[in-house]
């Protein structure tokens, strides 16, 4: 039987790479304003560059950044992959849900007459 549920593994490293509102905050930037180099990430929270590149390090790890070279800057953007994987573990937990709550409100329906 072919599971609909996303894998696991990668949602696990997409939650736990956005559990952290650090992170969150970065993935959103990087999504509402498109590319950036590392430094311009790190400015908003006050940290350090090596600080902001541990943050950027989990977020690649999960799929859900990629950064890319040019000169002597790291330029990171959204891979919407990873992102989408999250989505997708969403959806199915609403569809599950959803059914469930469905067969329960027949029930309950048929159950008033």
């Amino acid at each position: 039987m072919v599971s609909l549920q996303p894998n696991p593994a990668h949602v696990d490293r997409a939650f736990f790479a956005l559990s952290n509102a650090t992170r969150r905050s970065m993935t959103e930037m990087l999504l509402r304003e498109g590319e950036k180099p590392m430094r311009e990430l790190a400015r908003p929270f006050g940290i350090s560059l090596p600080g902001a590149m541990k943050h950027i390090g989990v977020l690649q790890e999960a799929g859900i950044v990629s950064c890319r070279r040019r000169g002597r800057e790291n330029l990171c953007f959204v891979d919407p992959g990873a992102l989408q994987t999250a989505a997708n573990w969403f959806e199915f937990h609403a569809r599950f849900w959803n059914a469930g709550f469905e067969r329960l409100s027949k029930v309950l329906a048929e159950k008033k007459k």
